[in-house]
């Protein structure tokens, strides 16, 4: 399993710990159509301080809208237990979206793995992060993401995926709805270039060569 806390500031080991897990996963669950039924998932921890440093306000009351529309969908929430879940319990009851929100309290690695290749779109507009950790995570699974112009996010995606304006509700449900106007084309090209990057940047055996050529350039 992941340690829970990651306080490392070389991005370059986290990259390499999670790209060894990455290699693993084997492409078998299909994603289901998103005009019948549109997954997103968020991945953070259960605290007041996350959801506050994540955006998670704001996207909830961006759900809230599109709990309005006609679109079929459903919103997973994956993280570890924390001090918010109270409060994110009144939340969706306020809201009256507990027909449409999942959550899940310290899944396991797999479980996690399963919810993000089922998922559309993963959507994170963090104010704030040092490494764009759970956006690489899905988009080894083959998943497009949600960011804000965090520097952190946009380093993992790049261009391939959706980026709102603004840390605000309206900005994330446009986002939202560019995403499910999305034609499949489109979405299938942007994905392709999603994964060449990521492979390109983040793979195993890009930093098994670069252990390589450090080790080489200290001896």
């Amino acid at each position: 399993q992941f340690k829970k806390h990651l306080n490392i500031t070389n991005g370059f080991l986290i990259k390499l710990k999670f790209s060894m897990r990455l290699d693993k996963i084997k492409d078998k669950i299909k994603k289901k159509n998103k005009k019948k039924k549109l997954i997103l998932t968020s991945i953070l921890w259960h605290t007041r301080s996350s959801y506050k440093r994540k955006g998670f306000y704001e996207t909830l009351d961006a759900i809230e809208k599109l709990n309005k529309t006609n679109i079929n969908f459903e919103f997973n929430v994956i993280g570890g237990d924390g001090d918010g879940l109270n409060k994110l319990q009144e939340l969706l009851n306020k809201k009256k979206l507990k027909e449409v929100v999942k959550v899940y309290v310290n899944s396991s690695f797999n479980e996690k793995v399963k919810i993000l290749k089922q998922t559309h779109l993963y959507i994170q507009p963090s104010y704030c992060e040092s490494f764009g950790y759970a956006v690489l995570e899905a988009s080894a699974c083959s998943t497009l993401s949600l960011i804000s112009k965090n520097n952190a996010l946009r380093e993992i995606i790049n261009e391939f995926g959706f980026i709102t304006k603004e840390i605000n509700s309206q900005s994330i449900y446009y986002s939202i709805l560019n995403y499910y106007k999305m034609n499949l084309k489109d979405e299938k090209l942007m994905n392709s270039r999603l994964q060449k990057h990521v492979r390109k940047n983040y793979s195993m055996f890009k930093h098994k060569i670069e252990i390589q050529n450090l080790l080489k350039s200290v001896h």
